[in-house]
């Protein structure tokens, strides 16, 4: 299958990864598990509601874990009632969103949404391995 996907010009994907979301039915435990057995640092924590969480981004060595407790209906409510907690998504940060979603087929349409540390987000439908993918562009892009 043909990589539909940004490129730039040395052949290379134009997205980086940005975090790992994670469902949690408690956003306090769960923020004390990591930081205090893994040493993760707490970053920042925000209310979503176009996606209706709590969010809390922690890091380790540059790299960025989101940890999301629902408090509304929605996606992540409904994803922890039948799933549980666990890998939600794996989040992409591409330089310019609309671009991504029309170089990817059915995608289009997608909205999108002011999300965590105020970055412009989407989520696609495409779950075929158990793992939501979402993108993500930097305010200032």
């Amino acid at each position: 299958m043909p990589n539909t996907f940004p490129i730039d010009e040395c052949g290379e994907a134009v997205a980086r990864i940005d975090h790992i979301g994670i469902v949690v039915q408690d956003l306090g435990d769960a923020i004390a598990h990591f930081t205090g057995n893994y040493g993760f640092r707490e970053d920042s924590r925000q209310r979503i509601e176009a996606v209706g969480a709590e969010s809390a981004f922690l890091s380790i060595a540059g790299q960025s874990v989101q940890l999301l407790q629902p408090f509304a209906p929605g996606s992540i409510r409904s994803y922890l009632e039948e799933r549980g907690q666990g890998v939600h998504h794996l989040c992409l940060e591409v330089p310019h969103i609309e671009d991504a979603l029309a170089a990817l087929p059915g995608e289009m349409d997608t909205p999108v949404v002011t999300g965590g540390r105020g970055k412009r987000t989407c989520f696609l439908a495409d779950d075929r391995f158990g793992v939501v993918i979402e993108l993500s562009q930097s305010p200032q892009s």
